[in-house]
């Protein structure tokens, strides 16, 4: 019997990872569990070929001494669901498995702990609702992952060469709330095989790290889960759209849209090569270019009277973004950029020169705090992991080459400056950012700036 331990955030965590594995797997089958020592409960599980893994939980980060692969993980940006290792303490996997509705940023919160994953060595799965329900509104309402969050793992799985997957689930609620809404909604095509999916993919992936005898049950598990996520970017748009697909929708700059709609058999079987170590990325499939001619112009909503933005928008420098609707915002001219803030804000000019001239710049706006009497909050989620986000996807190629600098931007009634080291909003910024500027005032006057 091979030994296999789960450390998770908390210990129902890793106690849900293993129930959910015995309800939804076909390759695995509870036999035996133990909670003699409650702080690791253990979970066997057997296959059919005879081959048996007993699964250790090991909840609460901070209750054990991690494995050097585990705490490289958890202190990137943020902490992940659930981390596996074998009994050496080699990466196995790592997930994220939420109920969060899929609305505005939040749907980027844990991005930083994805990266985290990967850049440790980590395969990863990111499970979450095909659709859910807003309840900020009234009745609540329906609302869908954007394209987006299928391209960022793609372009993971290219960009590190591991797994990097996202899997949907029916949210009952969020199904009834559509149904209800949308006259072309649900899709025609069978969408509710993301469970299935995630599941085969978890037990082959844990069989074949301990027994390595089961990598061809695992590259037919990812090339579904492939299909999968490249189904979702297909889909037509049931919200106020008339574009062909969601990708069309929400990211027409996309260069390579023939990866999505035509070639994706071809770029799955690229994608499985890269994943899998037998190949590096190929420029063919890049799936991270946009085209000049399909950005769209980035009119600001409402963050276009921020200071540092409506300098921009007033200086004729023609922003651009990958689609209607997108927070970050693309200047082709970096110089024109640093002359035109540093000549309104003079503070600027320094940090604004330590952009590279030759690099497009992206600006990504997030509002850092929040004044509340009077005290001056740190909103650390989900801004943190939307700052990974964007400035993994956008600021370099498959390659990890630096294609664009990345400048963070903040306006607010208040800034703290001094955050702490271990908080993950400092942490994300230190890790993205090439520079980040704080601006504080009312909505449309900045009296103080910060560098941070």
């Amino acid at each position: 019997m091979q030994q296999v331990y789960a450390y998770s955030d908390n210990i129902l965590e890793g106690v849900r990872f293993a129930e959910n594995l015995d309800a939804h797997s076909s390759l695995l089958d509870l036999t035996d569990e133990s909670f003699d020592d409650p702080s690791q409960p253990r979970y066997t599980f057997s296959s059919s070929e005879g081959d048996t893994i007993e699964l250790i939980v090991r909840g609460q980060y901070d209750h054990w001494t991690l494995p050097e692969s585990v705490e490289n993980a958890v202190t990137y940006i943020g902490r992940p669901d659930i981390v596996l290792v074998d009994s050496t303490g080699d990466p196995i996997l790592g997930g994220e498995f939420t109920d969060a509705a899929p609305i505005g940023n939040m749907i980027y919160q844990r991005e930083g702990r994805q990266v985290g994953l990967l850049q440790a060595g980590f395969p990863t799965v990111y499970d979450t609702a095909y659709t859910a329900t807003d309840r900020t509104k009234t009745p609540p309402a329906p609302r869908f992952p954007p394209a987006t969050i299928v391209l960022l793992r793609l372009a993971y799985c290219q960009k590190f060469g591991l797994p990097a997957f996202l899997c949907f689930y029916k949210d009952e609620t969020g199904e009834a709330r559509a149904k209800e809404k949308y006259e072309g909604y649900p899709p025609t095509r069978d969408y509710d095989t993301g469970t299935k999916y995630l599941h085969e993919y978890l037990s082959a992936q844990l069989l074949d790290a301990v027994y390595g005898t089961y990598s061809g049950t695992v590259e037919d598990a990812q090339r579904d889960i492939l299909r999968h996520m490249i189904e979702y970017l297909q889909d037509t748009p049931v919200v106020r759209s008339s574009a062909s697909s969601r990708l069309e929708k929400d990211v027409p700059a996309l260069a390579n849209q023939a990866l999505i709609n035509g070639q994706q058999e071809e770029f799955i079987d690229h994608l499985i090569e890269v994943i899998n170590g037998r190949e590096e990325p190929d420029p063919a499939y890049d799936i991270t270019d946009m085209a000049p001619d399909r950005l769209v112009e980035w009119t600001g909503g409402h963050h276009k009277r921020k200071p540092l933005n409506a300098t921009v928008l007033n200086s004729s420098l023609s922003p651009k973004t990958v689609g209607s609707g997108q927070n970050p915002y693309i200047v082709a001219d970096t110089p024109a950029l640093i002359d035109a803030v540093s000549s309104r804000y003079p503070p600027l000019t320094g940090a604004l020169r330590e952009l590279n001239s030759d690099l497009e710049t992206v600006v990504i706006t997030m509002k850092f705090f929040q004044k509340k009497r009077s005290n001056c909050l740190v909103k650390v989620d989900p801004y943190s992991g939307a700052i990974a986000a964007f400035g993994e996807w956008l600021s370099r190629d498959i390659t990890n080459e630096k294609i664009r600098n990345v400048l963070v931007y903040s306006h607010s009634g208040c800034a703290v400056t001094d955050l702490e080291v271990n908080n993950k909003l400092h942490r994300s910024l230190e890790e993205t950012a090439d520079v980040v500027i704080v601006s504080v005032g009312d909505d449309n006057n900045a009296d103080q700036w910060h560098l941070m």
